[in-house]
């Protein structure tokens, strides 16, 4: 099973495993680490390189970030070239694709999950006055 990490800016990442936990229940080897204002990038970076191995999982970790070209996806980046566990990086994170990965995740390669991401992105954003128009 792939490990995820929910990287953000402040406490984001502990609402989004909240709010994953309240409509799925218990998860295992799911985390979230907020990066706090007194915190530098390096900081941050060996908190995510401890996070990913306490989760203890061969298959990779999948790091969840909040926002391209922030900290926390920056600090993520550094770790891509771990093969142990091998780390893959998405951005943008949010609670519909969290939500789905969650459930692939057991089987789906750390590869086919970091491309689910993207293509499940543009999935989940709705304009719902579109929506309302179709029925």
């Amino acid at each position: 099973m792939v490990g995820i990490i929910i990287a953000s800016h402040g406490q984001l990442a502990a609402g989004f495993l909240d709010a994953l936990e309240m409509i799925m229940g218990p998860q295992e080897k799911i985390t979230a680490l907020a990066l706090e204002p007194e915190m530098g990038p390096e900081d941050y970076r060996e908190k995510l390189k401890n996070a990913a191995l306490e989760l203890d999982t061969p298959d990779g970790v999948l790091i969840m970030a909040d926002l391209f070209g922030g900290t926390p996806a920056n600090a993520s980046a550094y770790l891509l070239e771990s093969e142990n566990p091998p780390i893959e990086v998405v951005t943008g994170v949010n609670l519909p694709v969290l939500l789905e990965i969650t459930n692939m995740r057991s089987s789906s390669s750390l590869k086919e999950l970091a491309g689910s991401c993207k293509e499940l992105t543009t999935q989940s954003v709705q304009i719902m006055s579109d929506v309302m128009k179709k029925e």
